[in-house]
Order: C-alpha cells, then sequence, then structure tokens
C-alpha cells in the first residue's frame, strides 16, 4: 500500500483581515510522515502564518489545509513564554508535564498494589496500570527523563561581533544562535557577508571575535577549507590519500599484525600480538575503515576527478573545485561536500537564531 500524505494544503489563501492584504495565495503542498521540510522567504512573506495555519491555531482562511486523521500538529513559537523564576530545565520540565504525568501515575498505581485491596480494587489497579504502561510505551515515555537530559545544546553563540583587523569594516554583528546534536543547518548570504568567518569562528580557527562562541564539552568541531593545502607533486587521488592517512595507517597495521602471526612466536609473543590484532580489528569496526578504498573511490567519483587521475600524474583534467576539496575529505568528523554551499555537519532540532546577515536557517538538503 502506498505511502499516504500526513498532512495536504490545496489552493489556500490568507488575507490579513484589518489591512486586507494578501499574505499567501495558491498554495498547494503535500508530503508524507517523517519528511523534513524548510519554509523560506523574506521577512513579511507568510512563513509564520503558514505555521500557524498548518497547526491549526490559524482558521481563518480560505481553501484546505487539513491533517490526516490519527495525529496532531505541534507549533514551536518564536517567543515562547518562559517562566522566569525558572531556570532552563524547570521550564523544559513545564513543556513535558503531561509526559510526565502519565509517569507519575504508573508510579502511584505500582504503589497502590502495595497495598491491602479488595480484589475488586486490585483487580481494577492492575488493569488501570496496564493501560498506564501501554500508554508509556507507545509514546516511549520510559526514555523521558533521558530525552530531557539530552535537550541542551551542543554549540552555541550570543551576541557575537567580528570586525574587520586592518580596514576595521563590521563583517558580524549581534550574531547569536544555537543548535541541538543531529542537527543540519545551512549559513545563507551573499559573497562578502561574512559566511566563511562565521564557520572559522564556529570550528575555532578564527577567534578574533567580540561575544561568545563555544562548543559543549566533548565534542570537536571540523572545517572543510575552501582552499586546503595540496601537495602540487600528487594527483588528486594521492592528496585525497594524504588526508586518509591516519586511517590507512590502522589498516597498515592490521596487515603487519596479520603477517606476524605467521611468523615463529613465542607463546608471550603469540598472545601479545592476538590482543593487539584483536584491538585494531575492533578499532576498524568501529570506524567503519573496511570499506575505506570504497569511500575513497565514491570521494573520487564525487569530485569528478577519478578519470583524469588515472591518465595524468598530475590531473590537468580534474576540475578546480575536485582539487581545493580533495585533501579535506576525510580529514576531520564532517562530511565531504561543495564549499559553494556551506553546511555545518554536527554531531534534526534547531534552535532560534537572530543577528545580521548571513541568516542561519533550517535546511534539507542530501
Amino acid at each position: 500500500m502506498p505511502p499516504q500524505f500526513i498532512f495536504t494544503m490545496r489552493e489556500l489563501r490568507k488575507v490579513a483581515p484589518l489591512t486586507q492584504r494578501e499574505i499567501l495565495r495558491g498554495i498547494t503542498l503535500a508530503f508524507y510522515p517523517d519528511a523534513k521540510i524548510g519554509v523560506l522567504g523574506a521577512n513579511g512573506a507568510g512563513k509564520s502564518t503558514l505555521l500557524r495555519i498548518m497547526a491549526g491555531v490559524d482558521r481563518e482562511y480560505a481553501g484546505d489545509a487539513r491533517i490526516t486523521e490519527g495525529f496532531r500538529a505541534g507549533l514551536l513559537a518564536q517567543e515562547p513564554i518562559l517562566d522566569p523564576a525558572k531556570d532552563v530545565r524547570g521550564n523544559v520540565e513545564d513543556g513535558v508535564a503531561a509526559q510526565r504525568s502519565v509517569l507519575d501515575r504508573y508510579n502511584a498505581l505500582s504503589m497502590k498494589l502495595g497495598e491491602g485491596l479488595t480484589a475488586e480494587d486490585l483487580e481494577r489497579t492492575s488493569d488501570e496500570l496496564q493501560r498506564t504502561q501501554d500508554e508509556i510505551e507507545a509514546k516511549g515515555l520510559w526514555e523521558l527523563d533521558a530525552t530531557v537530559d539530552v535537550a541542551k545544546f551542543i554549540f552555541t553563540m550570543r551576541e557575537l561581533r567580528k570586525v574587520a583587523p586592518l580596514t576595521q569594516r563590521e563583517i558580524l554583528r549581534g550574531i547569536t544562535l544555537a543548535f541541538y546534536p543531529d542537527a543540519k543547518i545551512g549559513v545563507l548570504g551573499a559573497n562578502g557577508a561574512g559566511k566563511s568567518t562565521l564557520l572559522r569562528i564556529m570550528a575555532g580557527v578564527d577567534r578574533e571575535y567580540a561575544g561568545d562562541a563555544r562548543i559543549t564539552e566533548g565534542f570537536r568541531a571540523g572545517l572543510l577549507a575552501q582552499e586546503p593545502i595540496l601537495d602540487p607533486a600528487k594527483d588528486v587521488r594521492g592528496n585525497v590519500e594524504d588526508g586518509v592517512a591516519a586511517q590507512r595507517s590502522v589498516l597498515d597495521r592490521y596487515n603487519a599484525l596479520s603477517m606476524k602471526l605467521g611468523e615463529a612466536l613465542t607463546a608471550e609473543d603469540l598472545e601479545r600480538t592476538s590482543d593487539e590484532l584483536q584491538k585494531t580489528q575492533d578499532e576498524i569496526e568501529a570506524k567503519g575503515l573496511w570499506e575505506l578504498d570504497a569511500t575513497v573511490d565514491v570521494a573520487m567519483d564525487a569530485l569528478a576527478a577519478r578519470r583524469a587521475s588515472r591518465t595524468s600524474p598530475r590531473s590537468p583534467g580534474a576540475s578546480a573545485a575536485a582539487s581545493r576539496s580533495a585533501a579535506s575529505c576525510f580529514r576531520g568528523p564532517i562530511s565531504c561536500s561543495s564549499t559553494s554551499r556551506p553546511t555545518i555537519s554536527t554531531p534534526s532540532r534547531s534552535a532560534g537564531s537572530s543577528g545580521t546577515s548571513p541568516s542561519i536557517r533550517v535546511a534539507s538538503w542530501p
């Protein structure tokens, strides 16, 4: 059975009630469950209005907008109402109060079973406890505490300002952003808007700024340079191989240890070599290094330079973009991508952001 849309909208039109200004016209869309969709547009284009309509908050429109039966829509307000008397966790707990009440009910029912109940009360309490447990499992509430604990930003930036040291030109001003682990965020802006500067600051390469920018302890940032330093004596594949030298050395160590096991070793050396071989194999499997050659080949295909690197030692036919990117594909925790559209890949949620250009927007790029 083909998948069904979770939400549909047809020929939707929205007019501001006071000014009669047309905010939205002819909006038609549909998407499947688990879709990740971004709504992009200039200020005043109607993005927030569209989201309020989709969430069922705004019902004053013409056309059709509906969510599939059995689902419900939620809306994360741009300016949520928080309790100033509570800390961040206190406000988060307010947000999960309904889920927490289900767990509290389960605990109360469990305690009640230990009391002296009549057979009728025991049966009624057991049935209610089972229904509550079913609800907890259906909603994944056993992991509520862990979910609340994880709900902290992996990176934060507050009121960041950057001025060019020589010209004193203000490149960035008032940049405030924060995002969670697994977020995929795009930095959009015209040439010279400060995109690369922002990424260098986030990666810790550029530390000459005012304000605050920090990554959560236990994580590290990687940066795919637009102009990496390459070895001109090597072709594209040779530079890519330089980028995976550390990973390649693990495989080489495994091969060397395997060969050593074929030698005449003492019992002590045999045990030591076997243990080291096992640890090396565990490292290879944890890092997915058995597929290193295939990964390099995929990267070469993506760089459109594979054939050129095989036909010429200096790869004159390889594109300039491929040459720039090759050596950086495997350095750091980010994947190989074109720097003409800067992206930050982090260890899907995104918090609000503010400040001057470049803008921070949620994206759903492959």
